[in-house]
């Protein structure tokens, strides 16, 4: 696994971004940020960021961080992303991601997260 992500994963990234998988999982970039690559080139751009900034809130509570990662990606808001400023900022996000919590009562949670109340990965968050 680390050959392939080592040689392919680079070249993954400028093609919408790299890839979200694991042990039996895989997530499309439409199920983290809620847009597919193809609906970010025509709607991302013509929706208004107030609206868009409250609809992410929304979904993925308030991790500051993920909403802007989100931000960018959808609305091409900065395209020089580079590396993110303040390390430990981005070690909190992590966990914060890792560990599920913006999926408690959030749009995210109720629609797209847990959905099956499963351990075994979910039709609808990995397809």
């Amino acid at each position: 696994m680390i050959v392939p992500q080592k040689d392919f994963g680079r070249g993954l990234t400028g093609l919408q971004g790299s890839l979200y998988c694991g042990t039996g999982c895989f997530h499309r970039r439409k199920v983290t940020y809620g847009l597919s690559p193809d609906e970010e080139q025509t709607q991302g751009r013509n929706m208004s960021l107030i609206n868009e900034y409250e609809a992410l809130r929304t979904k993925l509570r308030n991790s500051r961080e993920l909403m802007e990662s989100a931000g960018r990606v959808l609305f091409a808001m900065d395209k020089n992303t580079g590396h993110p400023k303040d390390i430990s900022k981005a070690v909190k996000t992590a966990v914060l991601v890792a560990a599920c919590y913006y999926e408690s009562d959030t749009q995210w949670g109720k629609q797209v997260g847990w959905v099956c109340n499963q351990i075994v990965s979910c039709r609808l968050a990995t397809c």
